[in-house]
């Protein structure tokens, strides 16, 4: 069964953050941080997301640098040129890996001419519309709301799906190291960002 555990990321004015999902008893621990080992002489060119590491003697030996995102121990978050922030795999992501759920406000399918541009429509078996999920609200979202629509088939490595009413993503190939994770909204967004919605099913 899907996993509803996940830590979600937020989008406040201090950019992302992460929230527990689920109580966290005092004294637990995280980690290790990841990222590259680099000289401490180099550290004028480390980025924001950088530890000094010092020895028992308090002198720093090195310093660690997760500003790439393929070395980070999270999905990383990237600002992409006209789609603004991206997910990237820190990590190989083996075909039929899954995602989710998705989170967000369900609300009646009256309202949908008010549904923010991060909202999914939940149909039935039947094929007919239920609700729709509207995670526009980054207190009530998760880090699933920043996955960006591809351009092109071949681009394209995860796909929608529903469980139980909600919505889920699955990678449909391996998705390799550093690589951004896409998902394809449906034509009426895709049409918003120019993409050519004919080479979709």
């Amino acid at each position: 069964m899907p996993d509803k555990s996940l830590t979600p990321f937020i989008d406040f004015s201090t950019g992302l953050g992460v929230f527990a999902r689920r109580f966290i008893e005092s004294r637990s621990y995280f980690g290790p941080y990841g990222g590259d080992k680099r000289n401490i002489h180099l550290f004028e060119e480390a980025s924001d997301y950088s530890w000094q590491v010092p020895d028992k003697s308090g002198n720093i030996m090195y310093y660690i640098d997760g500003g790439e995102p393929n070395k980070s121990n999270w999905l990383r978050f990237v600002n992409c040129p006209n789609t603004g922030l991206g997910v990237f795999a820190r990590r190989f992501i083996e075909s039929r890996s899954y995602f989710g759920p998705y989170g967000g406000d369900k609300r009646n399918t009256h309202l949908i001419e008010d549904a923010s541009d991060y909202s999914w429509q939940v149909p039935d078996k039947s094929g007919n519309i239920m609700y729709y999920i509207d995670g526009g609200e980054p207190n009530k979202s998760n880090w699933l709301r920043f996955v960006n629509c591809p351009n092109t088939v071949s681009q394209e490595n995860l796909i929608s799906f529903v469980y139980h009413g909600d919505i889920f993503y699955l990678a449909i190939r391996n998705i390799t190291v550093g690589e951004e994770l896409l998902v394809y909204y449906g034509h009426n967004y895709a049409k918003k960002l120019g993409v050519d919605t004919t080479q979709f099913r």
